[in-house]
């Protein structure tokens, strides 16, 4: 029987993660914030040029967060949020398809796109 090949993203993703270099010192800070009793912090910005893994460390958090035993609930903006406000929207989107919500929130987020 002949073996099944594998697709083209199942292999990019695991030359990106054959490739991916440095940036250790980031992933053990946040995997020691998520090991403690109460994290530090609970938000992760990264930010720089285009090109430098800021994607490919975002999907390496984001395996690390989601994994047991923290199974966090991980939401990524990107630049399509273009606004504090509308990254909050998107981040309440995301929180309501998994059944949480914040009806204040919610109700002064539309009130805020009616009056906008």
């Amino acid at each position: 029987m002949a073996k099944k090949a594998r697709s083209w993203k199942k292999l990019s993703d695991q030359k990106r993660k054959e490739n991916f270099v440095g940036r250790g010192e980031t992933l053990r800070l946040f995997t020691e914030n998520f090991s403690a009793e109460t994290p530090e912090f609970m938000v992760l910005s990264v930010t720089g040029e285009g090109g430098v893994g800021k994607s490919t460390l975002l999907r390496r958090i984001e395996h690390l967060a989601s994994a047991d035993p923290q199974n966090a609930t991980v939401i990524i903006c990107d630049d399509k949020q273009t606004s504090p406000v509308m990254a909050m929207g998107f981040i309440a989107e995301k929180f309501k398809k998994d059944g949480i919500s914040h009806k204040e929130f919610d109700d002064r987020y539309k009130k805020y796109g009616e009056l906008r």
